[in-house]
Formats: C-alpha cells, sequence, structure tokens
C-alpha cells in the first residue's frame, strides 16, 4: 500500500497543500475514495462464482488497514486525504521521500499491524461470544492475511514501502527504484509460474494468484504520484469567522516541533501557540505562522525556530 506526505519545500508542494486546504476547508473528516480498474475486475469475478459477500468484506477490512495508516499519520501532522481499493486491498499513491525515516516506518507499519490486531481481537472475541464464530470467521481471515501478506517487502505491500525506506537510506533513491522494480518483475513471474503449475500438476484454477501478481506487478512499476497524505492546515471560511470561531491556545516549548504542533491543532478552530524557552514566554505564533513555516522549511523545525522566522523581514526567510 503506497503512501506520502508533503513535509514542505518547493512550489509544486506548496501548491498541493492549497489545494488541498481549498478542498477540505479546512476539515479533516473527509475522505475521498477512488477505485483501481483491477478492483472491479476482481468484485466481477468473485460476484460471477458467488463470493461476493467474501469480496465486500477484504474490501472493507482494506478500508479499516488504510484508516490505520490515517491514524498514525494524524498523530505526526498529517491526514489522509485519499484511498484507491485495488484488487488485493487499498492503495495510498505516492511514496515517503518527504518523511524522516523513523516516521515513515511507523506510517508504513501501523496498517498491517491494525490489521492484525483486527483479527486478533475477533478471535479473542470467540472465548466470549463462541456463538459469533460463523458470522466472524471471515473477518478474522480478511484481516489477518491483510496484515500478514502486507508485510511482505514488495511494493505496493506495505512491507515494501519499508524496504523502500531503508534501501533509499543506504543505497540512494535511484538504487530504490532499480530493486523496487526488479522485486515486482520478479514476483510476478513467480506468480505466473505457480498458476501455471497448480493448474497443469493440480488441476487448481486459482485466479486470484494472477489479481494478486498483477497487483505487485502494477504497484512496483508505476512512478510515484502526487501526494494523497498531506499537511494538515487551517482554513477558515469567510462564513465560519461572520458567525465567530473560538480560538485554541497551547502553550508549547520552544523545542516543540512543526510536526507536533499540527498534531496538536483543531482545524476547525483558530489556533494559537503560547512559546516558552528556559527563561519564560517568547512569544506567541499563529496556525499561519506555523503553516508557512512548514512549507517553507520543514514540519522539523521547532516552536523556536517559528518565532525567529516571524521575526524577520520577509526578504530573509528562507
Amino acid at each position: 500500500m503506497k503512501s506520502n506526505v508533503f513535509a514542505g519545500g518547493g512550489k509544486k508542494q506548496k501548491n498541493k497543500l492549497k489545494t488541498a486546504a481549498k478542498k477540505s476547508n479546512g476539515k479533516t473528516s473527509g475522505v475521498n475514495i477512488s477505485f483501481h480498474p483491477l478492483f472491479f475486475v476482481f468484485g466481477l469475478y468473485y460476484a460471477v462464482t458467488g463470493k461476493l459477500l467474501t469480496f465486500i468484506i477484504y474490501a472493507v477490512s482494506a478500508i479499516m488497514h488504510e484508516f490505520g495508516h490515517a491514524a498514525a499519520a494524524k498523530r505526526r501532522g498529517y491526514v489522509l486525504n485519499s484511498i484507491t481499493l485495488n484488487a488485493y486491498g487499498a492503495r495510498i499513491s505516492g511514496n515517503f521521500s518527504s518523511l524522516k525515516k523513523s516516521d515513515g516506518l511507523a506510517i508504513a507499519a501501523a496498517g498491517p499491524l491494525f490489521s492484525l490486531f483486527i483479527a486478533f481481537f475477533t478471535a479473542g472475541s470467540w472465548w466470549f461470544f463462541p456463538e459469533t464464530y460463523p458470522f466472524t470467521e471471515m473477518i478474522y481471515e480478511a484481516n489477518l492475511s491483510l496484515g500478514l501478506v502486507n508485510l511482505i517487502p514488495i511494493k505496493p505491500l506495505d512491507g515494501g514501502k519499508i524496504t523502500d525506506i531503508l534501501t533509499e537510506e543506504l543505497f540512494g533513491k535511484k538504487a530504490k527504484k532499480i530493486i523496487s522494480v526488479s522485486f515486482g518483475i520478479i514476483s510476478f513471474s513467480a506468480l505466473l509460474l505457480l498458476f501455471f503449475y497448480l493448474a497443469a500438476k493440480k488441476n487448481i484454477v486459482n485466479v486470484s494468484i494472477i489479481f494478486f501478481g498483477a497487483f505487485i506487478l502494477t504497484g512496483s512499476i508505476e512512478k510515484d504520484g502526487a501526494s494523497e497524505y498531506v499537511l494538515r492546515r487551517a482554513g477558515l471560511r469567510r462564513e465560519d469567522l461572520y458567525r465567530g470561531v473560538a480560538v485554541l491556545r497551547f502553550a508549547v516549548s520552544d523545542k516543540t516541533t512543526v510536526k507536533r504542533l499540527f498534531a496538536l491543532s483543531d482545524f476547525s478552530l483558530k489556533n494559537e501557540f503560547d512559546v516558552y524557552d528556559d527563561k519564560g514566554f517568547i512569544g506567541t505564533v499563529s496556525d499561519e505562522d506555523v503553516e508557512a513555516a512548514a512549507e517553507r522549511r520543514s514540519i522539523y523545525i521547532t516552536a523556536g525556530d517559528v518565532i525567529e522566522e516571524t521575526r524577520l523581514p520577509d526578504t530573509m526567510k528562507k
């Protein structure tokens, strides 16, 4: 499952951030769900074979999986803007190149961990409510398989995203892409051989193997696209201000990162941050100041850095 965040910097990134803010009007609850063509092919196959309920449960489990990523991203100052349902789960286009390695790894791992949590929670409920087993067994199987399969280190699975982060750190972006595409082609070829072997030697025709192989191949060779995780930012409308909007105020250290300030903020309100160092109060910054500093520099700068930026003439700002 692919995912990305903009950490600020660059005209193209700023324009995308502004577009995202305009669409959401400052709200973070709306998530656009789109469908990959393979999703409909897979759904038609399951409908024809009488397994439509299985397909629906897997699709819902995939969405829950993505909200695991979304929750982890939100804690780091980002919001899920849209997800794409594919033949084998859900996917977010983009990459983690603008993130710190630790944040990228945490967001990538959150989806599989959340799926595994749902699976084990469902299994645990059978001890107390054994009569629910016939109705929830498929939910357990769907989430267990999504959690485990997504740990496989091949794009566009989450394990592949984790591998991408680590290989880019060790070998650079170009080598990362070569490794990713190579793994995808080799995996697709292996799955194709497995399909024909089972059909010829075991008389087993498992079309799911083909769909999964196509999912792996398309995810590994496609170009990294526009981010679907975007910085959360204020977007209060004129009519909101006309009615009056509450101000949410925080006291923070000068060492608090912008990433943390975004996570604290409620973007349906006006946010202000009173910044303190070891000697006491040093100034107040607004959410607009924080956003502007993040776009110019990074979400990893501190509140103290934002204070310094607000005191600089525009011509001297980075």
